[in-house]
């Protein structure tokens, strides 16, 4: 998503970077910090619309080609894609174990400010208040944002349950609830929002495609 919606240029040209690491640094400028997560959570947002669509499609593509899995392994196909709750509790899934893995603890108020990224936690939540919004505009999907509500916090509470089964840490729901619960959250996007409308028309020269959903 970073190169489809034209970041790496964009940072060159403005911010005199030369590439965007997925590490956390720190910027010395306040406003250069709130550019770079902003761009940050574009490119989650797209990346999020972009799995939905192609994890939708995949079990169809899967059909034609059902001879050439074993019983085993059309199980796993139809457990993962077999609707688009599945597919979407998939992708879901698989976003909060990677955001887990890369564990700062919680949604850390002292050290958003300066970062290059928001914080795991945060982005975790991000990709599922992303979901919500696709399925509450596009009605095109055989699923709604009343039944992704519902299913959501079952899929995190079992994505948890999983990333603890194998990794030696603690179950922490807190990871995700208390950005889902946090003042800060609020005041957050907000200020995002403030930034990714100063930014968001700069962008158009540079992006091959996609956005934000509106």
């Amino acid at each position: 998503s970073h190169l489809r919606h034209g970041h790496v240029e964009f940072i060159r040209d403005k911010l005199k970077a030369k590439y965007i690491a997925e590490a956390i640094e720190t910027e010395d400028s306040p406003s250069a910090s709130e550019i770079r997560q902003a761009l940050e959570i574009d490119a989650d947002c797209g990346a999020t619309l972009h799995s939905l669509n192609r994890a939708f499609f995949a079990f169809r593509a899967h059909t034609q080609a059902r001879d050439s899995f074993s019983e085993l392994d059309w199980a796993i196909v139809k457990h993962a894609y077999g609707s688009n709750a599945l597919a979407t509790r998939s992708i879901c899934f698989s976003a909060y174990i990677l955001f887990r893995i890369f564990n700062v603890g919680s949604w850390r108020i002292d050290l958003q400010p300066k970062l290059t990224h928001p914080l795991p936690p945060f982005r975790a939540y991000a990709i599922g208040a992303t979901a919500y919004e696709i399925f509450s505009q596009r009605t095109e999907y055989e699923y709604n944002a009343d039944l992704f509500m519902l299913d959501h916090s079952h899929t995190i509470e079992s994505a948890e349950f999983a990333f603890t089964t194998i990794a030696p840490d603690e179950y922490k729901y807190s990871y995700y609830d208390n950005v889902a619960n946090s003042e800060y959250t609020d005041f957050y996007i907000s200020r995002f929002q403030r930034t990714w409308s100063g930014i968001s028309p700069l962008l158009e020269r540079y992006k091959r495609g996609g956005t934000i959903p509106k």
